[in-house]
């Protein structure tokens, strides 16, 4: 690949394998992937690619829970000079990007009716009838070609889809690999292999010659060195359950949702520092606050240099202390969304972008996340933010996760209402996270009427999507199944 621009990743991927090919790419509890065959792996792959018919500039959309088969695919389609987007549902319905071939292995989701490409044993460079060596990849890129479609985190209504270039790609591994100690960071993420989350932090380690390393059992995670972990304040949670890593690890990295203090203080026993990124998909990081251990509790400050700044609904600036709306600008940042002019006016103007979120900075640098606009509620003249009374619900015993939304009973007048996941059955504990919020907010923020579902849908970042919980609400009650209302319904009130 003589003259393959240096941005392209899959060129910092031959470097990095002719300098040191037996370094480790990927550490799995099972296995240990060189660079030198994660070159491989990804060259034979790329060259199945090639000859299925994938062609420059063609958008591939991938699926898979394969930690290895999703690097393999993202540094194959570099060769290639296909487009990468993450596999989601949404690809499937009408205005989406147009996906030319969804490609994945066998135990993800299908794209019925849609161009598939299974990734199974013959595209092992142990079978594979061409293992990519002597494949010839000459695609040439310019920097303001598009290498990547990435999804917006989708917290709220549609997902939206921005552009990421070559040139862009490039400043984004810069920023992120900035976090890491280059060809000593062992790292470990919490979120799904395949989302956008992961797979640009993933991307960033390997092509600074870092190790990525699967989750496992804790003595495996103790035994590859792991030193830095990322994944949201509820995946770490989950994930730790009752245990405590000792020695700890030098850093987690927590973005998606917002950090408590006392869950802070309970990470800290298991990590010496915990950063809690604030971002977005249109911009990555661009803000950060630290939590170390002190002598009386939490020491927390603000990171300098953020690009954010909190500003009046006119745009002048917020004085500290006093809460406003975000705006951001980082030099990682993209203009517009993909194909949808009307959300692209709403949310970058003069050269910001606009989130959505409303923030306060403290003396010391410290952002805090008050909520969303689209969390405010006005429920009978009374201003109500449904974050807060999620957050309060799922701290109530019992409760695994809370989704509250604004529902219209029959009479037309709006309500709170919310969905449940429950640690374990027990009918009492809808009551009692209602009164819980009655006690705090007061009547008007209780949620009137609660439905107990298995799961909540979340996005790659762990944050529940609260759209499908209201779905989920309305078309529980829509369908009005005896069954499903009698055990897993409760009514507060006479507007359901």
């Amino acid at each position: 690949m003589t003259g393959t621009p240096a941005y392209r990743i899959c060129a910092r991927l031959e470097d990095l394998a002719a300098r040191d090919p037996g370094r480790p790419a990927v550490l799995a509890p099972d296995l240990a992937l060189p660079f030198g065959n994660l070159l491989r792996l990804a060259r034979c792959y790329a060259a199945r690619l090639q000859a299925e018919g994938i062609r420059p500039g063609d958008l591939v959309s991938l699926a898979t829970g394969d930690t290895i088969a999703a690097i393999s695919s993202v540094f194959a389609l570099s060769f290639v000079g296909a487009r990468y987007i993450p596999y989601s549902a949404d690809l499937l319905h009408p205005g989406a990007p147009g996906v030319d071939v969804f490609l994945r292995t066998p135990e993800a989701p299908g794209a019925p009716g849609r161009r598939e490409l299974v990734i199974d044993n013959g595209w092992s460079p142990r079978f594979a009838a061409d293992d990519g060596s002597a494949t010839r990849f000459d695609h040439a890129p310019e920097g303001q070609d598009i290498a990547w479609l990435l999804p917006s985190s989708g917290t709220t209504g549609r997902t939206k889809h921005v552009e990421i270039s070559h040139d862009l790609l490039e400043r984004r591994l810069r920023t992120i690999a900035a976090d890491y100690a280059e060809g000593d960071t062992r790292l470990l993420q919490l979120f799904h292999c395949a989302s956008r989350a992961f797979m640009i932090r993933a991307i960033a380690a390997l092509v600074s010659g870092n190790t990525v390393v699967e989750p496992g059992p804790l003595p495996f995670v103790r035994k590859a060195g792991v030193n830095f972990v990322c994944g949201s304040p509820q995946q770490v949670r989950l994930w730790l359950a009752d245990n405590r890593i000792s020695p700890r690890i030098p850093l987690l990295q927590v973005s998606g949702a917002k950090l408590t203090a006392a869950l802070a203080t309970r990470l800290l026993d298991s990590f010496d520092c915990v950063e809690d990124v604030y971002g977005a998909n249109e911009t990555i990081k661009s803000h950060v606050n630290t939590y170390r251990r002190a002598d009386q509790g939490l020491d927390v400050a603000g990171k300098p240099g953020s690009g954010v700044e909190i500003v009046s609904e006119t745009g002048a600036a917020c004085p500290t202390g006093t809460a406003g709306y975000i705006r951001v600008r980082t030099d990682a940042m993209v203009a517009a969304y993909v194909n949808d002019a009307g959300a692209t006016a709403q949310h970058f103007r003069d050269g910001w972008f606009h989130p959505g979120d409303l923030g306060v900075f403290d003396a010391r640098n410290v952002l805090t996340i008050v909520g969303r606009e689209s969390d405010v509620v006005n429920i009978e003249g009374d201003k109500i933010l449904l974050s807060d009374i999620e957050e309060h619900i799922s701290a109530v015993e019992g409760v695994e996760a809370a989704s509250c939304f604004e529902h219209a009973g029959r009479d037309g007048v709006s309500r709170i209402a919310a969905c449940l996941c429950l640690a374990r059955p027990d009918p009492e504990v809808p009551a009692a996270a209602r009164a819980a919020c009655e006690r705090r907010f007061g009547p008007l923020a209780a949620p009137v009427a609660m439905l107990v579902v298995p799961a909540l849908e979340r996005t790659a970042d762990g944050v529940v999507r609260r759209g499908r919980a209201r779905d989920l609400f309305d078309g529980t009650l829509a369908t009005g199944d005896p069954d499903v209302l009698r055990t897993s319904f409760y009514n507060f009130g006479d507007r359901p």
